[in-house]
């Protein structure tokens, strides 16, 4: 069922058809996705108009079972959108229809399909957030196990892919964890931008109806409002572009986590080993062992940046009000967020199947390494830093490697290799 219907009989059927598979597209298929949040949506829209007196109990009842029927169906995946129906909107409209006759019809009373896609849109996501969320806590949660069982293994730290200063794998792993905590404030943002109804807004521009928005708002399961009808429509991109955003940061903590372990596996290095199952071989050469799933995560994580750029593009310079333009953005949203539910089970993955080679780190510390701990010794006994610092570079040459535990202990500051402090990022975590 297609709600647009040609004034002219005249127009031929393949333009019409070609016009449909342009204008509609896949979204049929991205709504599929959306039915059970549409259903939820539709559920408190219908409680809200018997309050509004727009329906009658009874009528209000026969709404709530023939959605309620609607979403076992959903679930027993015996509900869908059809190409022809366009949306999920459509769908569940027709099909109340069918069960209910006139009652039915009655469902959209008082909204659009502009504000439908928004408030289900917004529970999707919010319901998608809430997994990667707790996914990233589980991720940071095992990167704080690498980090206790790393914590005395001394490692080479770099700057400008040159020997730096001692380092240890603990602190190496404790850094991520600490970094997907920063990466969780943006999404908890995210979540409170998303958790404002747009339900009652209707086409952008309110109804002449006494609809009961806050009631609505709350039986959806939302915490706000969004008040304006106007800025409900121009929010819909910002939000996207927001939420997208959050997920690009996520996805650049994993990718840097995929770029060390792709260097440090490198024979070249030969710090961390792979678990076999995260790698592939070669057609050609038997020797090799490739860290496949860590070049794909770094690769992947990039995919990100581009679905960002694709959702400003779409929205930029668009006026107030509702633009076809905006059904664009659904595609780019889902897809980040389907992209970053996969890069975190990865990433798990390569985490646990992650070990530290020992021997290997330990032997690439030289002496190097240790300069400016030199000369904070310097400093220690009365002398300037600068002057310590030209004193051990002019010594360069002859500086030796010292007892590498008890140089992991001197730093016993918060966060240094001799205190990584690791329940305090634990308790950050959550």
């Amino acid at each position: 069922m297609s709600l647009w219907k040609p004034s002219s009989s005249q127009t031929p059927d393949s333009v019409r058809d070609k016009i449909h598979a342009f204008t509609a597209g896949e979204d049929y298929l991205l709504d599929r996705e959306l039915l059970p949040w549409d259903v939820r949506a539709s559920m408190a829209h219908a409680k809200g108009l018997v309050k509004a007196g727009l329906l009658s109990a009874e009528e209000g009842d026969a709404l709530l079972e023939g959605l309620t029927e609607i979403l076992s169906l959903c679930q027993a995946g015996k509900f869908t959108v059809l190409p022809d129906q366009e949306d999920c909107h459509t769908a569940i409209e027709a099909k109340l229809s069918e069960m209910l006759g006139e009652t039915g019809k009655k469902i959209h009373t008082g909204r659009s399909r502009n504000d439908q896609v928004l408030a289900a849109m917004r529970l999707f996501e919010l319901h998608a957030l809430a997994e990667i969320r707790n996914n990233a806590q589980k991720l940071g949660g095992q990167f704080l196990v690498l980090a206790a069982r790393g914590e005395n293994l001394p490692m080479p730290g770099y700057t400008h892919t040159q020997p730096a200063m001692l380092s240890s794998a603990g602190m190496w792993a404790a850094a991520f964890a600490e970094l997907l905590y920063f990466d969780l404030i943006q999404l908890e943002t995210v979540e409170r931008l998303l958790d404002h109804s747009p339900l009652g807004t209707a086409a952008g521009y309110g109804v002449n109806l006494p609809l009961q928005r806050d009631f609505v708002a709350q039986e959806a399961g939302f915490g706000q409002l969004l008040i304006n009808p106007i800025a409900a429509q121009n929010s819909r991109a910002k939000m996207e572009i927001a939420l997208v955003n959050a997920l690009e940061s996520l996805a650049g903590t994993l990718g840097q986590f995929a770029t060390d372990c792709v260097t440090y596996a490198s024979n070249s290095f030969g710090f961390f080993a792979l678990d076999d199952a995260l790698c592939t071989g070669s057609s050609i050469m038997p020797q090799k062992k490739n860290p496949d799933s860590a070049e794909l995560l770094r690769a992947s994580a990039g995919e990100l940046t581009g679905l960002g750029a694709s959702l400003r593009a779409v929205s930029r310079n668009l006026g107030s009000g509702y633009h076809r333009d905006m059904q664009l953005t659904k595609k780019y949203a889902m897809q980040a967020l389907r992209l970053t539910s996969q890069l975190l089970e990865v990433a798990h993955l390569i985490a646990e199947g992650l070990h530290f080679k020992a021997d290997n780190m330990a032997a690439a510390c030289g002496p190097e390494l240790f300069a400016a701990d030199h000369a904070n010794e310097l400093v220690r006994r009365g002398m300037s830093f600068r002057e310590a610092y030209f004193e051990i570079k002019s010594k360069l040459d002859s500086l030796e490697v010292p007892d590498l535990q008890a140089a992991l202990q001197a730093k016993s500051h918060r966060g240094g290799t001799g205190n990584l402090d690791v329940e305090a990022l634990r308790e950050r975590l959550g």
